[in-house]
């Protein structure tokens, strides 16, 4: 039974990802798209690397939209603490530590998939990640996956643009202990 279920998802998946590819083609603007061996595709976002796979963790495949915000951070009370307290006021994505990296993940049913949902989870995933990879490095250490003085994205791998007429998602809630005469930075605002 079981191989059975996994034969029924993998067929799922190859009928999905077709489609996934297809709707990232069009949210992206680009003829072709850069896929790696492993079906996951790269993006840039400021100093954010995003990246989209289709996932078969079950019968039910998933597409993953994720961003390691910082790698090579140890794991501290500290961290975990600001961890939980982004997650709290986080709608949709989530952050959390795993293997010395932090990294924010949206996942979405990939049998229901449309382009304004995928639209929806890059948006978040890359605004999240260029919102917080700074702010957490400061304060926790590691390396985002690109600096910011970086001029662009590796060959190939496309940037998601700004927005066109302002931001597409909301801004998050100010830091615990922030006030309100800090400059908004804009980094969280969205990129498709």
């Amino acid at each position: 039974m079981a191989d059975r279920v996994r034969e029924v998802t993998v067929a799922k998946a190859e009928v999905i990802r077709p489609y996934l590819e297809k709707t990232m083609k069009e949210l992206l603007g680009v003829e072709e798209l850069v896929v790696w061996d492993d079906g996951v595709i790269p993006l840039r976002s400021g100093s954010a690397g995003v990246y989209v796979r289709l996932a078969e963790p079950s019968d039910r495949p998933l597409v993953h939209v994720y961003s390691p915000l910082l790698g090579g951070v140890p794991q501290t009370p500290g961290l975990l603490e600001k961890l939980n307290q982004i997650n709290a006021t986080a709608y949709q994505a989530r952050v959390f530590w795993v293997e010395d990296q932090v990294v924010v993940a949206v996942d979405l049913l990939a049998e229901a998939l449309d382009k304004e949902e995928l639209k929806a989870a890059v948006d978040l995933v890359s605004g999240f990640a260029d919102r917080w990879d700074t702010e957490l490095r400061a304060g926790f250490g590691g390396q985002t996956t690109f600096e910011e003085a970086t001029p662009g994205p590796p060959d190939g791998v496309p940037e998601l643009p700004p927005p066109p007429g302002g931001a597409s998602i909301e801004d998050p809630p100010a830091p615990p202990g922030a006030t309100e005469d800090e400059p908004d930075d804009g980094a969280a605002r969205g990129y498709l």
